[in-house]
């Protein structure tokens, strides 16, 4: 993982399924700021909402090394059960990686994981970082 000024990063978004974009700033203690939301379609009342008391769907992630333990098929192991994403290398996806909203950078790739973790939605979600200029982007696509 590139320098980074805070020890975490998140993975967040806002109320919706997909087709959404959130970008923000981090600043030394690990909090956004200067945030902006992009939609692919306005948001249409979807009944989405998140019960915040209810952490079952918040997840825990452990990281799983690359070994024969996994199963590799086409290009990916989210064939092997328990596996929800991955951690750095290439998205998962045919959608393009974004570019820092600050520099125009191509943004560094942290984690991608199934939606399900979080039980609302369809499809990815992803988060990506600017070691340069420490803007942080989350997307939420689509299955491809």
């Amino acid at each position: 993982m590139p320098r980074w000024p805070a020890d975490r990063a998140h993975l967040a978004g806002p109320q919706g399924s997909l087709g959404w974009v959130v970008s923000a700033t981090v600043d030394r203690d690990g909090r956004w700021s200067d945030e902006t939301v992009a939609h692919d379609e306005a948001p249409d009342g979807e009944s989405d909402a998140v019960d915040n008391d209810d952490t079952r769907g918040l997840g825990l992630v452990i990281l799983r090394p690359y070994d024969d333990s996994l199963t590799y098929s086409n290009g990916h192991v989210l064939s092997t059960p328990g596996v929800v994403g991955t951690a750095g290398g290439p998205a998962i996806g045919l959608y393009p990686n974004p570019h820092c909203r600050s520099c125009d950078r191509l943004m560094f790739h942290v984690v991608t994981v199934e939606n399900y973790i979080r039980e609302y939605g369809h499809g990815w979600r992803t988060l990506y970082i600017c070691e340069d200029c420490h803007v942080t982007t989350c997307t939420a696509t689509n299955w491809n």
